[in-house]
């Protein structure tokens, strides 16, 4: 989502383009932070094909780190699919039981489900 700084060049139109307020709290004469985030929540919905990455510890630039720790990308995109579905599911008004992913999160990181361990064995990340 656009964090407006009124520092930015585009401060220099804000009276041309009505931009009022600044940081996250803010609007201009044809949108409002509320519409973008609306128009962003419909974009999680609709889209497919395609990873929800979060901005905070699972970003873009997380990918080589997690690559370099051992972490496939195949593993990386199945761990994105099964969150960006939990995100969705939060989107509502109904309450999400995020228990019932665990063995999918699980499984995405693993490559096993929980019930196929066996007691000390490690769990290879391939």
């Amino acid at each position: 989502m656009y964090f407006h700084d009124p520092k930015a060049p585009i401060q220099e139109q804000a009276a041309q383009l009505g931009i009022k307020s600044r940081a996250f709290n803010w609007a201009h004469d044809s949108m409002s932070w509320q519409d973008a985030q609306e128009h962003i929540f419909q974009m999680y919905r609709t889209i497919k094909n395609s990873s929800i990455m979060p901005i905070v510890d699972f970003d873009f630039w997380s990918l080589p780190y997690y690559d370099g720790m051992g972490l496939p990308l195949r593993r990386i995109k199945s761990f994105a699919a099964v969150a960006g579905e939990m995100l969705v599911a939060t989107l509502g008004d109904a309450p999400v039981r995020f228990e019932i992913y665990e063995d999918r999160l699980t499984e995405a990181l693993t490559g096993r489900l929980p019930g196929a361990w066996r007691e000390g064995e490690a769990v290879a990340a391939s």
